[in-house]
């Protein structure tokens, strides 16, 4: 087939471009042997190839490791999703690293690993929800003693390991399909839903601040970002 061939020369950037232009070409562009030879080039260097690969791999883990031979029908849109948030995430940081003190933004952890988000979703028993997900990869939590120099509202982000720990201490947490975001100070801590949503959990009563992750968080130190 001249079109697959035509296609071993493609990076990422051009196949995501493809993707926008007919409805026949992005069916096609649906053969995720396309992808995975393109995203398994070492050649390629780039963040974004490199981001790419990270999550290629982990949905493919994730799919094969369904019992159901549909796993990979409709793979791209969700692997296009990831890959917006992922680069969301890294724009939010970064105007988040440039709008609070140095200090604050010397406590901030280096991307997650792969395995660290894994053992969390495999503990939990559903995915992470997609912009958590991706601001761990960009920043997992914060290393800091105490609620002094928290991030939101004077708490703690909480690193993978330190939500896998507390998710274990407090079962009630999995039963109400709630992941624990920051540290808990007093009987306040800031959690997300399973669908995503970002709630204050006030001893037993959750209440409701915002739609995701991301818009919270720009919500807070970056209003206005496009």
């Amino acid at each position: 087939d001249i079109f697959l061939r035509m296609l071993e020369y493609a990076d990422i950037n051009a196949l995501a471009a493809l993707l926008g232009t007919s409805r026949c070409l992005a069916k096609r562009l649906e053969d995720r042997e396309i992808w995975r030879r393109c995203i398994s080039n070492q050649g390629s260097t780039t963040s974004k190839d490199k981001v790419a690969r990270r999550i290629f791999k982990g949905m493919r883990r994730e799919y094969e490791s369904s019992s159901s031979s549909s796993a990979w029908i409709g793979w791209l849109s969700p692997f296009c999703s990831r890959m917006q948030a992922y680069h969301v995430a890294r724009r939010l940081w970064k105007s988040v690293a440039s709008s609070v003190s140095v200090e604050t933004t010397c406590s901030l952890r280096e991307p997650a690993s792969e395995t660290e988000l894994r053992l969390v979703e495999e503990y939990i028993g559903w995915p992470i929800p997609v912009a958590i997900r991706s601001s761990l990869m960009v920043c997992d939590g914060q290393d800091v003693i105490g609620a002094r120099k928290g991030l939101i509202h004077g708490l703690p982000l909480l690193s993978c390991a330190q939500i896998w720990t507390e998710m274990r201490w407090r079962p009630s947490m999995k039963k109400n399909g709630l992941l624990p975001i920051t540290a808990a100070q007093g009987h306040q801590q800031i959690c997300c839903t399973r669908e995503g949503s970002v709630v204050l959990l006030e001893g037993k009563q959750c209440h409701f601040k915002s739609h995701s992750f991301f818009h919270f968080i720009a919500t807070l130190f970056v209003d206005g970002m496009d």
